[in-house]
C-alpha cells in the first residue's frame, strides 16, 4: 500500500466517513459535514463544507434514494441535501447521542448512547421499531445489515462497548436474537458482513474475528 495524496485539510476533527461512488466521500467532523470530491487522489479537495449548530457524530449515504443522513450528539437524526448538505428534515430525538448509523434500500438503523436501536422506513423515514432492541448494557458502537438480494436486508448485527454482538431478525423483531458474549475484551468497535453467512468484528483488544451467526 502507498499514500495517494498528502491528505485533505478539513475544519474540525473527522469523526465519520460515507463513500459515494459517483461523487466522492461524505464526511462528518466536530464542526460540520462535507463532501470530498472524487477525482485525482493527488489533487483531492473539499468540494462542499457545511458548518452546523449541532455536533455531528455519524454520517451515511443512501444512494438508492439520493439521501445523506447524519447523526449528532443531541440525539437527532437529520436528512441532508446530497449536493449542498443543507438540512432538509430532522427526526424526533433519541434519548442519547447517535453513535451508529447503517442503511439499506428500505431501512435506516440508528443506534445511540442510551442503548436503543431504532429502525426507520426509507425513503419516508417513518419509525418502524424502537425500545425493543435494548439488550446492550452500554452505548451501541456499530450496526451492520446483512447483505440481501435486491439491496434490502433481513438481519441487523449490532455491537457495543459491553463486549457483546447481537444479530436481530428484521422480519421478526420480537424473536430472541443471536448473541455472542465477550466477543472482544474492552468492547467491540466495528462490524461488517463478509457475505450472507459470515460476520467480521473488530475490537479494542486489537483483534478481528470472524463469526457464523446464522
Amino acid at each position: 500500500f502507498e499514500y495517494l495524496s498528502d491528505g485533505v485539510a478539513v475544519d474540525g476533527q473527522p469523526c465519520a466517513l460515507a463513500a459515494n461512488g459517483a461523487a466522492g466521500v461524505y464526511f462528518a467532523t466536530t464542526k460540520g459535514v462535507g463532501l470530498c470530491a472524487k477525482g485525482d487522489p493527488a489533487a483531492a479537495k473539499v468540494e462542499v463544507f457545511k458548518s452546523t449548530m449541532w455536533d455531528p457524530t455519524k454520517i451515511v449515504h443512501v444512494s438508492a434514494h439520493s439521501m445523506v443522513v447524519a447523526g449528532a450528539k443531541d440525539g437527532v437524526v437529520r436528512v441532508l441535501d446530497p449536493a449542498t448538505l443543507a438540512e432538509t428534515k430532522a427526526l424526533p430525538p433519541h434519548r442519547g447521542e447517535i453513535t451508529a448509523l447503517a442503511a439499506t434500500t428500505t431501512t435506516l438503523a440508528a443506534g445511540d448512547a442510551d442503548r436503543d436501536i431504532k429502525l426507520y422506513a426509507l425513503p419516508g423515514l417513518d419509525l418502524k421499531l424502537h425500545s425493543i432492541w435494548r439488550f446492550h448494557t452500554s452505548r451501541v458502537t456499530d450496526l451492520a445489515f446483512r447483505p440481501h438480494e435486491g439491496g434490502g436486508a433481513d438481519y441487523l448485527a449490532s455491537t457495543a462497548s459491553d463486549e457483546t454482538i447481537y444479530v436481530w431478525s428484521i422480519d421478526k423483531p420480537h424473536d430472541v436474537p443471536v448473541k455472542f458474549d465477550f466477543a472482544h475484551k474492552d468492547g467491540v468497535t466495528a462490524l461488517a458482513w463478509i457475505d450472507e453467512a459470515h460476520l467480521l468484528s473488530a475490537g479494542n483488544d486489537a483483534n478481528a474475528l470472524k463469526w457464523k451467526p446464522l
